[in-house]
């Protein structure tokens, strides 16, 4: 199911089912499964342990929106398997996105210049970038 939800002047897509969350923007695309993330488009990332693990990975660019949306919705109401969380700042704006308990990881939060990933220190991450994608997968 694909949803519009409000972005910067526009909207992004957010296309979920049951086992898969995607994300696109007008210039970048992000996908969670419950074992996996794929990044596109992604310039860095780097991985902090403290009492969780956190795991950041910076864009190549700002995520752009799409413009003349109609039937954009409030993300706050709900999304049958996730719980998505829509915050607007006076310097910038950003999703946090819980997923269903069968996700490895706790929450995921998406800036306009980074994705943030939280999940248990004791989580194993093993990291392959092909392209310019970079895929992150957790045991």
């Amino acid at each position: 199911m694909i949803k519009k939800v409000p972005w910067k002047n526009g909207f992004i897509n957010i296309d979920f089912n049951v086992d898969r969350l995607k994300i696109i923007a007008l210039n970048n695309m992000f996908e969670a499964r419950p074992r996996t993330i794929l990044v596109n488009k992604f310039s860095e990332y780097r991985e902090s342990n403290v009492r969780k693990k956190y795991i950041y990975v910076y864009f190549n660019e700002e995520l752009k929106p799409f413009n003349n949306g109609e039937d954009v919705v409030n993300p706050d109401r709900g999304f049958e398997f996730y719980e998505i969380k829509y915050t607007k700042t006076d310097y910038d704006e950003y999703y946090t996105i819980i997923p269903p308990s069968s996700f490895l990881y706790d929450y995921i939060v998406l800036t306009s210049s980074e994705l943030g990933i939280v999940m248990s220190v004791k989580r194993r991450v093993f990291y392959e970038k092909i392209d310019n994608t970079l895929i992150i997968y957790t045991v």
